[in-house]
């Protein structure tokens, strides 16, 4: 079943814009010098993202309101923007077409920057990028979605992180509830973990926290070596995320 919606994520609070780098309110550091100065991209790694912002419809043809429309599970950073683009405030619209199992099987934008090459390597990352699948009727469907975004610098913020991941809230809050009543993490991933990660014990390794939902980089900013979240929704499973003492799972 294919049925065309909208969707919206609105990003609230900006991130750290300190130097040359042009975020997407514009600021500028105190020199006033625009985006893309080698020195300060030797200084600090950024990576570039697409902030969803506002609401929109990839169609007019009405959208059943039983339906449960796509969320943002992770996104992958975007190319470096081009000497064309540096400098340039850009807001764009994209229109994605998200699969049955949440994956993006298209994308393009409704306008072009002005850089063929580099939208044509943007629409290669956005392809990359996950959802939970709209439902319909209990049931996962393909829907066609279009977004308003903008383009924000970011620093990579990294952590090693562990997960246990549930598709069932009470289950997470049992599982929450053991954590804190002192039952390891690594005995939980596997009694209760339904994630592919599972077979490593819940490790994911290294993660730019940068590329989760608003809601989820929150969560996790504060977390330090050793401590967990409670039970966090991501999409339609409910994921419990650990930092990871020196990248090992304990």
């Amino acid at each position: 079943m294919r049925l065309c919606g909208c969707f919206g994520t609105l990003i609230k609070g900006r991130s750290r814009c300190d130097g040359p780098a042009l975020c997407g309110s514009g600021c500028r550091s105190p020199t006033g010098e625009a985006a893309g100065c080698p020195e300060r991209r030797d200084a600090i790694k950024k990576i570039l993202l697409l902030v969803l912002l506002g609401w929109g419809c990839a169609t007019t043809a009405p959208l059943e309101t039983d339906v449960r429309l796509p969320e943002l599970v992770s996104q992958v950073p975007l190319p470096a923007l081009s000497p064309l683009l540096q400098g340039k405030h850009l807001r764009l619209e994209v229109k994605m077409h998200v699969a049955e199992d949440g994956s993006v099987q298209e994308a393009m934008f409704s306008e072009p920057s002005g850089d063929p090459e580099w939208d044509r390597a943007a629409l290669e990352k956005v392809r990359q990028w996950t959802f939970s699948p709209a439902m319909h009727g209990g049931k996962p469907i393909s829907i066609w979605i279009r977004q308003s975004i903008v383009l924000q610098f970011s620093d990579q913020l990294m952590m090693p992180l562990a997960e246990i991941r549930c598709t069932d809230r009470s289950r997470a809050d049992s599982v929450y509830a053991a954590l804190r009543a002192g039952v390891g993490f690594a005995e939980l991933v596997q009694r209760f973990s339904e994630a592919s990660s599972a077979q490593r014990g819940g490790l994911l390794g290294e993660v730019d926290i940068r590329t989760f939902p608003q809601g989820v980089q929150e969560e996790l900013k504060g977390l330090r070596p050793g401590e967990f979240t409670p039970p966090i929704r991501v999409g339609t499973v409910y994921v419990l995320f650990r930092h990871v003492p020196d990248g090992k799972l304990k």
